[in-house]
């Protein structure tokens, strides 16, 4: 994709001709047209020669940014896919923890037969271990522990 308007914009700026730009790209100057109509883009070699000549980057003309001197450059698919990968992994492992937690507090409070507010220390120091290699921070761990308290409450309220 080309941006015109900050083709336009820049030559305007650097007080630089087109017809100076189509003799560095051994052109006629009638490619400017084109180029505004979109009716073709130029290459990535003539975009690297059009940045050299307006001191701006190929992002730049691209339209993939507004300052001129910014370059972007895009990520490798396999990298991204990769990380995908690997967050994927940690979301599992990160579920499965807390699943862990979970299962060990409400043993923890069924094994003495009393409620988890009841039960004291009973699944919750195993239980936040468990929540800790979740990757949970301190106050989400908290909230986790009470959010279990609460629900194994209601369950043996309801049994």
């Amino acid at each position: 994709m080309f941006s015109f308007s900050n083709f336009d914009q820049r030559i305007k700026e650097k007080g630089i001709t087109k017809t100076f730009i189509a003799q560095k790209l051994g052109k006629n100057s009638t490619i400017f047209n084109d180029w505004s109509k979109g009716k073709s883009n130029p290459s990535d070699e003539a975009l690297a020669i059009v940045a050299m000549c307006l001191d701006c980057t190929v992002s730049y003309l691209r339209g993939q940014t507004s300052d001129p001197q910014i370059e972007v450059i895009p990520a490798d698919p396999e990298m991204v896919r990769e990380e995908e990968a690997l967050l994927e992994k940690r979301r599992e492992e990160s579920q499965r923890q807390l699943y862990e937690a979970m299962k060990i507090f409400y043993e923890g409070s069924a094994q003495t037969k009393k409620a988890p507010a009841e039960a004291g220390t009973e699944g919750t120091v195993e239980a936040d271990i468990r929540l800790e290699a979740a990757g949970l921070s301190d106050e989400n761990k908290r909230k986790t522990l009470e959010y279990m308290r609460l629900l194994a409450l209601e369950q043996r309220a309801t049994s």
